[in-house]
């Protein structure tokens, strides 16, 4: 799952199956969180996200800050539908609807979303 953050200043999450082309960025990340300080130097690509995230292996949550969402992504809340939802629309149109918790965290589940990856021969004989 993807947690909607209105209290988080950076996108960073912890399930590298999430990510694509995970790498060290060009600086460092400070993290204050109930762990306390963590730092991380790695970033990745979240698919139809248009920037890279945080990636941060041993955290607990894949977090995207709400305000950061708002500078590349329409957000609406709507709070008279059942349970009340951030729909929040992607660069390329398609609507991802973060919904609260039992506790009562937005999160977007990832399970509800299959992905195909496909790599061709001629990809990968490319890169050599």
């Amino acid at each position: 799952m993807i947690l909607l953050d209105n209290q988080s200043t950076v996108d960073v999450f912890s399930n590298k199956g999430l990510l694509r082309d995970i790498r060290q960025a060009p600086n460092t990340c400070r993290i204050s969180c109930n762990a306390g300080v963590v730092t991380t130097n790695l970033i990745g690509n979240l698919p139809g996200y248009p920037v890279p995230v945080w990636y941060h292996p041993e955290g607990i949550a894949n977090i995207l800050s709400l305000h950061r969402v708002l500078q590349h992504c329409r957000v609406q809340y709507d709070s008279g539908e059942r349970g009340a939802a951030f729909h929040v629309t992607r660069t390329d149109g398609s609507v991802r609807d973060f919904r609260p918790s039992v506790s009562g965290l937005h999160y977007c589940d990832t399970g509800e979303f299959e992905t195909v990856l496909v790599n061709t021969v001629a990809e990968k004989q490319g890169r050599y």
